[in-house]
């Protein structure tokens, strides 16, 4: 069996180095994906199931925590400024993030290194 799998891997590991360019790092990774193009019709397919889904209090309370301790760069949060530029909201929109963010702790900054 191990033969079998240094076999395979040897093989598999040739194939990367070959696609790998001298500009590139070699790593024992398989390349990135380019990723799949989906029809509008899989889409809604998939938006359909996934409508009506519960989600049970400890995966939100994980999904939470995992959220809150995520800190952002000046940077990033400058590039996530600049997205949401000129998108237009409506006054009753702006009024209710307004109330729902009232009372909430502003989000830590980033640590200076």
């Amino acid at each position: 069996m191990v033969k079998v799998l240094t076999a395979i891997r040897s093989s598999l590991t040739t194939a990367w180095a070959a696609r790998a360019t001298a500009a590139q790092k070699y790593t024992m990774k398989p390349p990135p994906s380019k990723g799949i193009t989906r029809s509008a019709e899989w889409k809604a397919k998939q938006s359909a199931a996934q409508k009506g889904r519960i989600v049970s209090d400890d995966t939100k309370k994980k999904i939470k925590d995992a959220r809150s301790k995520q800190i952002f760069t000046e940077e990033t949060r400058a590039k996530m400024s600049a997205w949401q530029k000129g998108v237009p909201k409506s006054e009753e929109h702006n009024r209710k993030n307004s109330n729902a963010n009232k009372g909430k702790p502003k989000p830590r900054k980033p640590l200076k290194i």
